[in-house]
Order: structure tokens, then sequence, then C-alpha cells
């Protein structure tokens, strides 16, 4: 991304004052304009981050992701014609900056949407795979394994699911039931598992204290389906009192 940054700056110079597309005008040097560059890069790379850019795109939608750029490099836009205006710069060419950050948009969205593909392509063929626990044969529990089925390109693989109801040995989507949500933590001790994933009914979620210690002890992260979205038809807003999560 930074590399991108200083491609897409380069680019926008070129194009403004180099390329002859634009009427000649009397310009600042190029030291000058370096300034600009100086702020945006670790700007740039701030935004990405603080709009979660840098975290895990397995489960991200390219829509989404792509929308996540458009808005970083839309606040680095406003940022930098805000601190031109705040310094008194107004002799930094407003299409240069306009051109800039359109040129940065289109490479990081190009960027990405390349790795993604590169990805998919790697973990069909079985690289980069992440291991998975699944924990309840609910309804929930089923619709995660048929979205790993269709959704082969995330790169996850279910090792196995334990559920209390179902009987050890027996198959759910080819993936073999290894026993009782209790035989988690040798399961964890036996195995490299990436994640677990937590699919019990509600009526079970006395179990919930166990399940997170041992994930917590094992180093394993762990995921929560919750029960409750068999019941609520749309997304949940959640709101919070003095750090009480509140499920609006």
């Amino acid at each position: 991304d930074a590399l991108l940054v200083v491609f897409s700056f380069f680019l926008a110079w070129y194009v403004k004052f180099m390329l002859g597309i634009f009427p000649e005008e009397a310009h600042l040097p190029f030291s000058e304009y370096l300034k600009v560059l100086y702020i945006t890069l670790p700007c740039f790379l701030i935004f990405q981050y603080a709009f979660q850019l840098y975290s895990s795109m397995r489960t991200m939608s390219v829509y989404k992701e792509i929308f996540q750029i458009l808005k970083s490099t839309a606040l680095l836009f406003v940022m930098t014609l805000g601190i031109l205006f705040f310094f008194k710069k107004l002799d930094i060419s407003r299409v240069f900056t306009t051109l800039f950050c359109a040129f940065l948009f289109l490479s990081v969205s190009i960027q990405r949407t390349a790795l993604r593909f590169f990805l998919r392509v790697f973990r069909q063929k079985g690289f980069n795979i992440k291991y998975v626990i699944l924990l309840g044969l609910t309804h929930q529990g089923k619709s995660y394994l048929s979205a790993i089925e269709r959704h082969r390109e995330m790169g996850y693989q279910v090792f196995g699911i334990l559920d209390d109801d179902e009987k050890e040995g027996s198959l759910c989507h080819g993936i073999k039931v290894l026993g009782n949500i209790y035989k988690l933590d040798k399961i964890l001790d036996k195995n490299f598992i990436d994640e677990v994933v937590i699919a019990i009914p509600m009526e079970k979620y006395t179990q919930m204290g166990y399940i997170l210690q041992t994930c917590e002890n094992a180093g394993v992260k762990s995921v929560i389906i919750p029960g409750y979205s068999d019941y609520v038809p749309t997304k949940p807003q959640i709101d919070e009192i003095d750090d009480i999560p509140l499920i609006n």
C-alpha cells in the first residue's frame, strides 16, 4: 500500500504537469509537492488500518473491501484539502490532489482484487487453509457447513464436529462427529486447530464458560454463531450501557 501511494503520487504529477492534457500553467517545484506525499503516506496507512483493511479478509466481501478503500481514500482527500487550506498552501493544484486520490483508490482496489483472486486459487488447491472445529449441529451449525462448502475460496476446512446429541462417528456433510462438547480440550491438545465455531443451542449456553476457557488456554480463536439468530429477523444493532452489551 505504501508503494502504491508513492506510485499514485508520481502518476498524478506526470498526468497533471508532464502529459500535456491540462493547460500549461506555472506551478510550484516538485520539492514542494513532495511535502504532500510525506503527510499522506503515513495517514493513508493509518486510515486503512482504522477501516480494518489489515484484518483478515476471508469473510469480507470484495464489495465491502472496495467500499472501505473508498472511505479511507475519501477521508485522505478531505484531510489533505483541509491541511492545505489550514496552512494556506493554496498554490498546490487541487486537480493534482484529486488525481492523486483517484489513482490511489483505483490502484489499491486493483491490488486487493488481484490478491483475492490469487488467494482463491491457492486455497482451492489446499494451501493457506484454516482448520476449524464446529461445536453443535444446530440449524445454524448446518448452515455454516453449507456456507463453507459453497465458499471454498475462503480457505476454511472443518476438521470435525462436537455435539452432545449426535452419535460419535456419524457424518454430516461428509464431516465426522468426534464426540461431545467436553472432548474439546483433548481435540485442541492433540491437533492443530485455528478456530472453534460455536453453534450450540441456547439451552446449552451453560457450557459456554468451559468452551471459551478451553479455547483461551489453547490460544485458539473462538467464534460464536448466536442462538437467537433464528428468532431475530434483521441484523441487530449492539448498544452499550456501562460496558453492558444490549442487542437492539
